[in-house]
Formats: C-alpha cells, sequence, structure tokens
C-alpha cells in the first residue's frame, strides 16, 4: 500500500507579544467570531491526537490567508485570549474565505475569556478523555457552534463507504468481512454534540452512514487496511464511483488500494 500522508489543513497561529503594548498594522474585526474543538495531529504524523481551539470570523475576506492575531495568557487554567486584529502579509491568495487562527488547548484550562475591544466573552470549558463541554458563561460577539465535542476514542476506527446506487451491497459485504476476521466493538455517539470522525461517506450516489469499532489488538487497525486492500484487489478494481475508507483514530487512514498515513 502507498503511504501517503492525510490532509489536514494547517492554520497558522501567530501570538503577539508586545512589552509596550504596541498594536501597528492590524486591522480591527468587525465581524462576530465563530468558535469550534477540534482533534488534530502534531506535524500531521500518526500519532495522539491533540485538542484546539479554532477561531474564524464569521464574515468573509477577499484574500483567504487573513488571519486572526492574538495574544493569550494562561493562568492556573484561566485562558485570557485577546483578539488584536488580521494580518494578511504580502500575499493574497485570490479566494475569499474568513480569518483565522488556531491553538492547542492544554487539558488543564478550565475557562476562556474572549477579549476584542473592550467586549468580553467567557466560557466554561470541561476536558475528559472522552468529551470536551462548553458552558457559556457570556456570548455577545463569539459563539461555540456545538456544547459538546467527543473526542477520539482511543483504538477506535470509522469505517466509511460510498457507492453506486447498484453497488450498495459492497458496503454491507466488507463490514461483514471486518466483523468475521478481526476482533471489533461496535460503538456509536450521542446524537447531540460534534462527533470527531464524519458522519458518513460523501459524493457518491449512495453514501452508507460511517459505522465505528473499538479494537484490542494494537495490530487490528494494520489487519483491517490490509482486509480492505484484499477485498478491493479480489471484488471491486474494475468497479468505478466507489470509496471504501477506514480512518483510524491516531491519524491512520486507509482508501480502498491506497493507504494514508
Amino acid at each position: 500500500m502507498k503511504r501517503i500522508k492525510l490532509v489536514i489543513p494547517i492554520i497558522i497561529f501567530l501570538t503577539l507579544i508586545s512589552c509596550d503594548n504596541e498594536e501597528v498594522g492590524y486591522d480591527k474585526v468587525s465581524s462576530n467570531l465563530l468558535l469550534n474543538i477540534t482533534e488534530t495531529y502534531p506535524n500531521d504524523e500518526v500519532t495522539t491526537p491533540v485538542i484546539n481551539l479554532e477561531i474564524v470570523t464569521e464574515d468573509d475576506y477577499p484574500c483567504i490567508n487573513y488571519q486572526l492575531v492574538t495574544r493569550t495568557t494562561n493562568n492556573n487554567g484561566n485562558l485570557q485570549i485577546q483578539i488584536l486584529g488580521t494580518h494578511i502579509g504580502d500575499i493574497c491568495l485570490t479566494a475569499i474565505g474568513p480569518a483565522t487562527t488556531s491553538l492547542e488547548l492544554e487539558e488543564n484550562i478550565q475557562r476562556i475569556v474572549l477579549s476584542d475591544n473592550g467586549n468580553v466573552d467567557e466560557y466554561l470549558i470541561s476536558i475528559s478523555e472522552s468529551i470536551t463541554t462548553i458552558n457559556t458563561v457570556n456570548s455577545d460577539f463569539s459563539t461555540f457552534d456545538y456544547s459538546e465535542y467527543y473526542r477520539y476514542p482511543e483504538n477506535s476506527f470509522a469505517y466509511l463507504c460510498g457507492t453506486l446506487i447498484e453497488d450498495s451491497i459492497v458496503c454491507s459485504e466488507f463490514e461483514q468481512m471486518l466483523l468475521n476476521n478481526l476482533s471489533l466493538e461496535e460503538f456509536s455517539f450521542p446524537s447531540t454534540g460534534k462527533t470527531p470522525y464524519p458522519d458518513s461517506s460523501s459524493g457518491y450516489w449512495f453514501n452508507a452512514p460511517a459505522k465505528y469499532y473499538q479494537y484490542q489488538d494494537a495490530n487490528d487497525l494494520e489487519k483491517a487496511g490490509s482486509l480492505l486492500n484484499s477485498f478491493y484487489s479480489a471484488e471491486l478494481s474494475d468497479k468505478q464511483g466507489l470509496g471504501l475508507s477506514i480512518i483510524g483514530w491516531d491519524n491512520t487512514y486507509f482508501r480502498n488500494d491506497q493507504r494514508l498515513n
């Protein structure tokens, strides 16, 4: 199987530290802010994911590479984030999009205070092994998309399948192959909140709902990828318009006859 890195968007986080508090050259943010919790992988490696706070403007900018500039301090679990403005640098990437920033959250964070031009929003945050929970104290110019963000369960993967309508049986056939050859336990996420895995495949005539499994043996994820490769080679290599994927909790990813990461 080919080894290719799973592309995850990389957002540059700019932190300004200024002893004299000069904030020169940044444009004022006139838009409300949208907040999100995600899990990402340092340097896009196969590793344990880390929690990130993503901040984007509600409005789009004429260049897609506008960045939010912030000053942050963490005082005993109280994260203070001051919005200083936006910055684009010397190059405009010609597509519209929001101004963005992202920062890794330490797991001891209990409170997030966001300030912008004298306005202050405050959130209580609780981070556990399975879920990150947000409780809003005050929200004038920012908002979280969800109040609950589920984390990747350790030793888990998502199985995604998309096909032509007439080939939809393929999805259950390969799922049965996984269950016949590996010791797996299916699980689901609650209906509320944001799940870390996709809910289904997308872009096909038939998009099966995602299936989520946990495995016991550390080698089972590799075995699942090998099963996907052999199943595709033996049964599906002459078919068009299908995509079978396995997404691992640690950034391991298999798709049809390729291995990504």
